[in-house]
């Protein structure tokens, strides 16, 4: 059995980049390869979380901080699928609640102010898949 570490999936808490982080993955960046994910996704903005992951591209590169990187055809091909441009680092929400309605899953989290969805690339890059 193999015990190595193949990848390290980093969450990094929605508005905010620790300098811990920072730290964190430079001490690790070398030894197995990062892929940064912005979890909670769905308390930000679409414009808060743009902006956010264009700042922590920004802040890896500066810190000369190396990512895993998905073969270009791939990020393509879920790109043309979710019909966004997608890119690390990958903003993320999840929830427990998920339904199927008229043949379409809808994974909602509902607040006060309204709604977030799963499975809608505005709101997660990594959408939700259901298998029937």
């Amino acid at each position: 059995m193999d015990k190595l570490v193949h990848c390290v999936f980093y969450f990094i808490a929605p508005h905010r980049l620790k300098l811990v982080d920072i730290a964190f993955m430079k001490e690790i960046h070398t030894k197995v390869p990062i892929i940064p994910i912005i979890a909670k996704s769905d308390t930000m903005t679409s414009a808060e979380k743009n902006e956010f992951k264009e700042w922590v591209q920004q802040k890896l590169q500066e810190e000369e901080i190396k990512i895993f990187q998905f073969d270009p055809s791939t990020i393509d091909e879920m790109s043309r699928q979710a019909e966004v441009a997608l890119g690390p680092p990958w903003a993320v929400m999840a929830t427990k609640d998920t339904t199927i309605e008229d043949g379409e899953v809808k994974a909602l989290r509902i607040y006060d102010w309204g709604a977030a969805d799963a499975a809608n690339p505005q709101h997660s890059d990594l959408l939700l898949r259901c298998r029937s």
